[in-house]
């Protein structure tokens, strides 16, 4: 299962950001989470003996190193230049188990008041649930690119076990017209660096699981890698 939180965003005066907002809120969001709950005094996870035990090294999947399971849904362009009263959606979404810590995207929802240095408005709009044992069969288009095929597999793996889901990991996947990206852009979440680069285009795919269709495959997925629509016909 995975968990979805909303929230409309308003922009009560014109202006242009210098990064997408959707990274700006999800490298807040773990710098906040990760300034809370650490108990390491230098904050560096290497030298920690509470990893095992530690919330934020379990939802970063273990600090980025692997499948983060909080995110934000960021498409590979997003918008940057917001006119007064215009107001877009935000998504969270939270993979499997960690939804028992969705008071964490709560909290610091609740108290955000400017996303980088301009005031917003916010509410809160109806949770839902992704089926993670729906599959589609056909031609998907990826919007934006990702690594490779097996990285899609070690991410499903990593979130079976990690984080309890059930998504099918024996789906079959064939590239039918696909082209190198590589966005120059880089993003930084605590520390940790990092570009969105590798194939998009139409894939053939028997059995693809719904779930990662709207939230996107691979490490940089927390950026907006890996995001695909369907080609209904």
């Amino acid at each position: 299962m995975i968990y979805k939180i909303q929230y409309n965003i308003r922009f009560p005066a014109d202006h242009t950001f210098n990064k997408p907002i959707q990274y700006l809120l999800v490298s807040g969001f773990y710098k906040s989470i990760k300034d809370k709950l650490c108990l390491n005094e230098n904050k560096e996870c290497k030298s920690c003996n509470h990893v095992k035990k530690c919330i934020y090294y379990f939802v970063s999947g273990e600090n980025f190193n692997k499948y983060p399971g909080i995110l934000i849904q960021k498409n590979y362009y997003e918008k940057k230049h917001f006119k007064a009263n215009e107001s877009t959606i935000i998504k969270f979404y939270l993979i499997g188990n960690t939804e028992i810590y969705k008071n964490l995207v709560i909290d610091y929802m609740l108290y955000l008041d400017y996303i980088g240095g301009i005031f917003i408005q916010k509410s809160k709009l109806a949770n839902e649930k992704l089926n993670t044992k729906s599959n589609f069969s056909g031609k998907i288009i990826f919007k934006s690119p990702f690594k490779n095929v097996q990285e899609i597999h070690d991410m499903i793996l990593y979130y079976n076990e990690t984080y309890k889901t059930r998504i099918n990991p024996n789906f079959i996947i064939k590239p039918l017209n696909t082209r190198k990206l590589i966005d120059e852009t880089k993003y930084i979440i605590n520390n940790h660096f990092f570009r969105i680069s590798g194939h998009a285009g139409i894939y053939e795919v028997i059995d693809y699981p719904l779930s990662l269709i709207e939230i996107g495959v691979g490490k940089e997925n927390i950026i907006g890698g890996g995001h695909a629509i369907c080609v209904l016909e």
